[in-house]
């Protein structure tokens, strides 16, 4: 009876199709995607971090234990880690480039968005546990003269990425983009769409 091989990680990565090691990793729960990640060796990190889109390559990364993330992103090229950097929260953006290498989180930076990189460069110039260590710069700010309906319409046209940063509440501005309010989005869902954000936050 001929035997069954048990395809490994490895061998998908060697593979180097992008979309096979997705598949490969769609099938693994957060633990098991860490325990497999962590065991292979660093230039099958590398590669496969290399191959996957950098939005996939994040969530990877979300997925491991911080030591083990900040290392694998510090065998990366520049270039490379820096557009993985880019779809992550800001604030695991500030702790990554806080906990690599000086030299490494330059040559980062220095790949990034000049202005993206200044930000991150002032995030991580905070103490980890701080109130700026923990602040992120994501929100999802609107007018206070806004209607409900056209707030949901904002918030289902950035789903994607509101979703990522477990949005729980709008920001609420006038004109001027002063804070004025906070919404919680389960009163925005409750409330009649042509009632003013000003009315229920």
């Amino acid at each position: 009876m001929e035997q069954q091989t048990t395809e490994t990680l490895h061998d998908v990565i060697q593979e180097g199709d992008a979309e096979r090691i997705e598949e490969y990793l769609e099938q693994l729960d957060a633990h098991e995607t860490a325990r497999e990640v962590c065991e292979l060796s660093d230039d099958d990190q590398s590669a496969m971090l290399t191959t996957l889109d950098p939005t996939t390559a994040a969530e990877v990364l979300d997925d491991l234990p911080d030591v083990e993330a900040v290392e694998a992103v510090g065998l990366l090229e520049p270039a490379t880690a820096a557009a993985i950097l880019h779809e992550m929260p800001s604030d695991d953006q500030a702790d990554m480039v806080g906990s690599l290498d000086d030299d490494e989180a330059e040559a980062v930076l220095g790949a990034m968005d000049p202005e993206e990189a200044t930000l991150l460069r002032q995030l991580a110039a905070y103490p980890e546990d701080s109130a700026g260590g923990l602040m992120a710069l994501e929100l999802f700010a609107v007018r206070s003269k806004a209607k409900v309906g056209r707030v949901i319409k904002l918030l289902r046209a950035d789903a994607e990425r509101l979703r990522q940063l477990d949005v729980q509440y709008a920001y609420v501005t006038n004109r001027e983009r002063q804070l004025v309010g906070v919404l919680r989005l389960r009163d925005l869902l409750l409330a009649e769409s042509s009632t003013p954000v000003s009315d229920i936050m």
